[in-house]
C-alpha cells in the first residue's frame, strides 16, 4: 500500500469512505461489526465518531465504513450513509485521532 499511502498525503482528503469490511479492515487495522455500527451511526444526529487510516505518527484521516453498495452488499443502507454525510445537517465527523 504504498503508492496508496503516498497518495493520501498528497491529497489529504477530509475522510475516506470504506465501502465493504474487507476495505474498512484493510484501512483501518479493525474488524468491524457493520450492523451495530451503522444502528449507532443512523441514530445519532449531531457527531460520528470514524474510525482511523494512519498516514504517519503524526498524521491520521477519519475514514467512515460503508455497507459495500453493490452485489452482497446492502444497496440501501449505503445510500443511506452517503445522504446523512453529505446532507446540510450531516453530522459532524471527529477529525482529530485518538
Amino acid at each position: 500500500m504504498p503508492l496508496f499511502r503516498q497518495e493520501m498525503s498528497l491529497v489529504m482528503p477530509r475522510v475516506i469512505v470504506a465501502f465493504g469490511q474487507l476495505t474498512t479492515r484493510i484501512l483501518t487495522g479493525e474488524q468491524l461489526h457493520f450492523g451495530q455500527h451503522f444502528h449507532r451511526f443512523l441514530a445519532d444526529q449531531n457527531s460520528v465518531e470514524p474510525l482511523w487510516y494512519r498516514l504517519s505518527d503524526a498524521e491520521s484521516i477519519p475514514v467512515i465504513p460503508n455497507y459495500f453498495p453493490v452485489g452482497r452488499g446492502n444497496p440501501r443502507l449505503a445510500v443511506e450513509v452517503l445522504k446523512k454525510l453529505k446532507s446540510a445537517e450531516a453530522p459532524r465527523i471527529a477529525t482529530t485521532a485518538p
